[in-house]
């Protein structure tokens, strides 16, 4: 079924495409809007209020609708087609909750679901912020957040540059231990690197941050390496977005690690992305495209940025439902095999779902490996 979805997907046809574009802005500016309501909100103590209770529940109804008719338009681009879906699943769950007075709950799923506008928006490179959202979060009671919450809902609004300075105010806050910041330092690459593509001003806070007396000595060196990626890259030239660019970049991050959760390789993981990223716009051949998905799952994994949103995942099965007789789709499902059964190993065993136990076994069969035993 997913794979004659997909095959539908791939080949939409572009007739409509000038009127999909105007419901598209519409529906995100519509998105915007109830958001820009919902958000200050749901960080204060009015959020359950029962004044509120109908406006709230009209907005979330908005956005879920809103966000079903991005991904109807969005058929031709599988990513945007399931962040679409995914918003709109995760704002009527925000809904329900909310309806049943399960407040929490709902705050928390509104707040997650920022998320995947954070996913959508990150992806490819922006020149300049959205400057409909420039009060979106420091004119409202959202600047009360932390730092890095702050930067995560600014990322969300296309506020790259205000993100960016979020994020080297808490770099410095002498605070805040290095422990806490990974994904802090992961999002400042991605705003760095695949968004803003200014090397410069990574470099320049990198380099105070190596500073910090209290950084262990991996992390120093991690850093340290990082910088040397990106004074190379500084100057090198990441045009046009290639496939075999993108091989080349994952093939030197891969010699460059050291063990399984090693670090070093970040900046090369992140620079990959973006060249894929932008390479998939070029809408490549199926096996192109398979190829691609495949380097983008390996990639999502070891930048490990997001653990809300399943990219990886996705990336690696759509890379295995789009070609399943390449080399590509048994590497693919090997790397997604390994790591859903790691995700579901514990000090009991393994505790795999059923679900996921189907979804590897229909994969499995799909390139016609013949396993030594069931999972």
């Amino acid at each position: 079924m997913l794979q004659s979805f997909m095959v539908a997907a791939l080949c939409a046809a572009a007739a409509a495409a000038d009127l999909a574009d105007e419901e598209t802005r519409e529906a995100m500016r519509e998105i915007f809007q109830s958001m820009r309501y919902l958000l200050p909100l749901s960080a204060g103590d009015s959020w359950q209020d029962a004044e509120q209770a109908e406006p709230v529940r009209d907005a979330l109804q908005t956005v879920a609708e809103r966000a079903s008719l991005l991904a109807e338009h969005a058929q031709g681009d599988l990513e945007l087609h399931y962040l679409g879906s995914a918003l709109a699943a995760t704002l009527r769950k925000a809904l329900q909750r909310y309806e049943r007075a399960e407040f929490e709950p709902a705050r928390f799923l509104l707040l997650r679901a920022t998320d995947y506008c954070i996913a959508c928006h990150s992806r490819l490179p922006a020149h300049k912020d959205a400057p409909q959202a420039v009060d979106f979060v420091n004119g409202t009671v959202l600047v009360n957040l932390t730092l890095g919450q702050r930067a995560r809902l600014q990322m969300a609004t296309r506020r790259f540059d205000d993100a960016l300075a979020s994020l080297e105010t808490l770099f410095a806050a002498s605070g805040v231990h290095p422990s806490q910041l990974p994904g802090a330092l992961v999002d400042y690459l991605i705003i760095s690197i695949r968004v803003r593509r200014d090397f410069d001003r990574a470099l320049d806070t990198l380099h105070r941050f190596t500073q910090r007396s209290d950084l262990w000595i991996d992390l120093r060196a991690d850093i340290r390496h990082w910088l040397d990626v990106l004074r190379e890259f500084r100057s090198t030239p990441l045009d046009p977005p290639t496939l075999a660019l993108g091989i080349e970049l994952i093939e030197r991050a891969t010699d460059g690690r050291r063990y399984t959760t090693d670090r070093r390789s970040l900046v090369h993981y992140v620079l990959a992305s973006s060249v894929l990223h932008r390479f998939l716009e070029s809408q490549p051949q199926r096996d192109e495209l398979a190829h691609a998905y495949y380097l983008l799952g390996l990639s999502e994994y070891r930048i490990g940025g997001n653990f809300w949103i399943p990219q990886g995942e996705l990336f690696l099965e759509w890379a295995i439902r789009l070609a399943p007789a390449s080399p590509v789709a048994a590497d693919a499902y090997a790397l997604l095999e390994e790591e859903i059964l790691a995700g579901y190993t514990g000090s009991s065993g393994l505790h795999l779902p059923e679900d996921e136990r189907q979804r590897l076994q229909s994969l499995r069969a799909l390139i016609g490996a013949r396993p030594e035993q069931e999972l």
